[in-house]
């Protein structure tokens, strides 16, 4: 009879391990590499390889075949080193800090605390915010991605410091005869010209996520 722990019997288990060894070799990924890339620790990932870890949860599973491209099948019943199982990584996921609002001014000055990942190539000069409260379709808790590299256009969202408090606030762009910044938040819906006396463009809204994918 084989033995059952978290979902997966000890069988597949040992399976899971051999292939995570194999396919972190192959393609030649760190435990941080692949922490990294799917939002864990670097030690969950050591015991995982090392087979010390009995009940990998769903979200680990998921994240990490999606990490190799392969299906779950493959990650836990497949002997991937005995049918030399041909694997490279055809994507890598991104991993994005997250930023807390009070410190977006010198967010590439520091390490970040975490990480966010997505499934697209973004720029080096983007990071995340986590939303406090809904902005129109931003839902509260979600995250936007920020690009401080790129030239805004019109009808971009934009993320604004306000020169006079320091606050920023996420606002849609629109050119005219002038610059304008429209509020995205239900009910004010106000515009505003833009004067670079009292409001600086800091970057574009690049993308948004409305939960964050695999957290630690």
């Amino acid at each position: 009879m084989i033995e059952k722990v978290g979902g997966l019997s000890s069988l597949s288990r040992a399976k899971l391990t051999l292939n995570l060894q194999y396919l972190m070799k192959t393609n030649r990924i760190t435990s941080v590499d692949l922490a990294r890339g799917i939002g864990v620790s670097a030690e969950l990932i050591g015991k995982l390889k090392n087979g010390s870890l009995n009940n990998p949860s769903l979200r680990v599973l998921i994240g990490i075949s999606q990490y190799f491209d392969i299906s779950l099948d493959d990650l836990a019943f497949t002997d991937m080193p005995l049918v030399k199982f041909d694997q490279n990584i055809k994507k890598r996921i991104t991993y994005i800090p997250v930023i807390n609002w009070d410190k977006i001014k010198d967010w590439n000055k520091e390490a970040a605390e975490r990480h966010i990942t997505v499934n697209k190539d973004l720029g080096k000069q983007t990071f995340a915010l986590e939303l406090d409260h809904d902005y129109g379709t931003f839902q509260k808790g979600s995250f936007i991605f920020i690009d401080t590299g790129l030239k805004p256009k019109n009808n971009d969202y934009v993320l604004v410091v306000n020169n006079e408090n320091a606050m920023f606030h996420v606002k849609k762009l629109i050119i005219d005869d002038a610059y304008y910044l429209q509020s995205i938040i239900t009910d004010i819906n106000n515009v505003v010209k833009y004067i670079e006396s009292k409001n600086e463009i800091y970057g574009v809204l690049v993308g948004y996520q409305k939960t964050e994918f695999l957290k630690g």
